[in-house]
């Protein structure tokens, strides 16, 4: 881009010499030097124009969001931040080398130069307004590259108020974030008095639909330091974003403290899911039993009350407590299913969740195999593993110590025990397990175990 400047005024310096040549010896009215000076002349403009043309191309290549910031009325001593996202819009890689800021009371922070910007990468900073006296104030923020061409400039205001805030809030402002339609959402504020002197607060008023204020009285008298607590909440009775305020006064009707308020409503969903669609109990002793949680979680916005669980299958229940039972938006309960085999034989079934969600309700497919309590049997336990992904485990024997064993589970069980039914009297066995990921992964051996039958 700068050989076209360059060009531009080396040609405007020769035409300066010529021109300059041309009239010292032409003075005659008419004469060849008032022609030449006349295409000299739109020489110049092509060369002008060639100038402007190549000044053009340096067009600003970064693009900042928000375009401008406004600050809006400011308590002097105060200070107001706001952050801006500085993007690099063109096709090659931009290099700030310097941030110049303009105008009493604002500035900068968290922002070093020089840096580069890749294609399409975006940086982030903060820029401040903090007035020493009352006024309308203006500004302006400039990034430019090694050349001193302007990149972005960002124009800033504020206004000075002639008195300190007397109220400081934490948060300074609240955002509900997403709340579905017809749901409430609560935060607590804490308000404490920054002043030299007590501080009444006469009034609070709360502008913007759905949101109220609640356990705040007035008027209401804070010491110097002191701290009050008081909740605002955010009730959407249509979806869309919504913002309002929430400003305390004095008696003479003064802003001593103002909190921006925003919240999105959203329609509303009930979602509830499982955390596993089967379960397999493996072998459970006829009399004995075998439990086995499923956790049940709430995806939606909205709270799912659960009214009952149906079960299909021999031998299946499911433990008192989750019936009835409502859970908030993304709360989690567990439902314990019990095996109980009353006679010998592989059983299946399932167990559905019914409740008040919009979606299908949640179904776990259940196993199990009931094996004789009269007959030889050897009951193996372990701890469960602690990897993530596992999702069962098998069960391994052999007749002899350390090799050829043989799977005897016909599928991973999920239980952390095993009966096996198919041992003979006078036998010795030995026995490992392996866990087993949701991709069918299988770990090593465990620890070998060894039973003698009598």
């Amino acid at each position: 881009m700068n050989s076209y400047r360059i060009a531009a005024f080396a040609l405007h310096n020769r035409f300066c010499e010529v021109f300059q040549q041309a009239f010292l010896n032409n003075t005659q009215p008419g004469g060849p030097s008032h022609r030449f000076f006349a295409s000299a002349t739109i020489f110049f403009a092509a060369a002008t124009l060639l100038t402007v043309g190549a000044g053009n191309t340096q067009a600003a290549s970064l693009t900042s969001t928000p375009s401008s910031v406004s600050f809006g009325t400011v308590a002097v001593g105060n200070k107001n931040s706001q952050t801006l996202a500085i993007k690099n819009t063109s096709t090659a890689n931009v290099t700030v080398s310097s941030a110049s800021i303009s105008g009493a009371g604002f500035s900068v922070s968290s922002l070093t130069t020089p840096f580069s910007l890749s294609v399409g990468a975006t940086t982030y900073f903060a820029i401040a307004f903090q007035p020493t006296a009352s006024g309308t104030f203006t500004g302006s923020l400039t990034l430019k590259n090694s050349s001193g061409t302007a990149l972005v400039t960002v124009a800033l205001s504020g206004t000075a108020s002639g008195s300190t805030s007397k109220l400081t809030s934490t948060p300074s402002s609240v955002s509900f974030g997403t709340v579905a339609v017809g749901n409430k959402n609560s935060q607590t504020l804490a308000v404490k008095n920054t002043n030299t002197a007590s501080v009444t607060v006469s009034s609070a008023s709360i502008s913007g639909s759905g949101f109220s204020i609640s356990s705040l009285t007035t008027p209401l008298t804070l010491s110097v330091g002191a701290t009050t607590y008081f909740a605002i909440a955010f009730q959407p009775t249509a979806s869309g974003t919504f913002t309002g305020s929430l400003t305390l006064k004095n008696s003479s009707g003064t802003a001593l403290v103002t909190v921006a308020l925003s919240g999105t409503g959203s329609g509303s969903t009930k979602s509830l899911v499982s955390s596993t669609s089967k379960l397999n109990f493996g072998n459970e002793t006829v009399g004995q039993s075998t439990t086995l949680g499923v956790a049940l979680i709430n995806t939606g916005n909205s709270s799912v009350t659960i009214s009952g669980v149906s079960i299909s299958g021999t031998g299946y229940s499911v433990t008192s407590g989750i019936s009835g039972a409502t859970l908030a938006a993304g709360q989690t309960a567990t439902m314990n299913i019990v095996f109980a085999p009353k006679s010998i034989g592989t059983f299946t079934g399932t167990v559905t969740v019914i409740s008040n969600a919009t979606t299908t309700a949640p179904a776990v497919a259940v196993n199990g195999t009931g094996i004789s309590s009269t007959s030889h049997s050897v009951t193996l336990g372990w701890t469960a593993s602690t990897s993530s992904g596992v999702t069962g485990y098998n069960v391994y024997r052999s007749t002899s110590s350390g090799t050829s064993y043989t799977r005897i589970n016909s599928s991973p069980t999920a239980s952390s025990k095993y009966t096996d039914g198919s041992v003979a009297s006078g036998g010795t066995y030995y026995y490992v397990v392996t866990a087993v990921s949701s991709a069918g992964a299988e770990s090593a051996h465990s620890a070998q175990i060894k039973a003698v039958i009598p």
